[in-house]
């Protein structure tokens, strides 16, 4: 894989990041509600959220970030992002105002 198809995470701001984990958190404990902490769904998750988790250690943003999951766990990823997304074209950054959520991964190369 060139430089060029390496597969970011594109976040404008820590608030973001902050959201995508939670939703990430909130999606495993449906998970474990369901009795799937086993499954291979709940692993390429808890994996995705460790990387992020990492990731966003004292960033600047905003942030690209390639992204170094397996497809699967890019997978989730993208489904974390977009359920933050699909809250609404706008959300609360927690500071009171609502701004764009922005963040996608570029050249994403997961599970379709």
């Amino acid at each position: 894989m060139s430089a060029t198809d390496t597969p970011l995470l594109l976040l404008a701001s820590e608030e973001e990041a902050t959201a995508i984990l939670s939703m990430m958190e909130g999606m495993l404990d449906v998970l474990k509600d369901d009795g799937l902490q086993d499954s291979p769904d709940y692993n390429d998750l808890e994996a995705a959220r460790v990387w992020l988790s990492k990731a966003v250690e004292e960033l600047a943003y905003p942030a690209r970030i390639p992204v170094d999951l397996s497809a699967a766990e890019q997978t989730v990823l993208r489904n974390a992002i977009s359920n933050v997304g699909d809250q609404g074209e706008f959300w609360d950054d927690g500071a009171g105002s609502e701004k764009p959520f922005t963040a996608r991964i570029e050249n994403y190369n997961g599970n379709p």
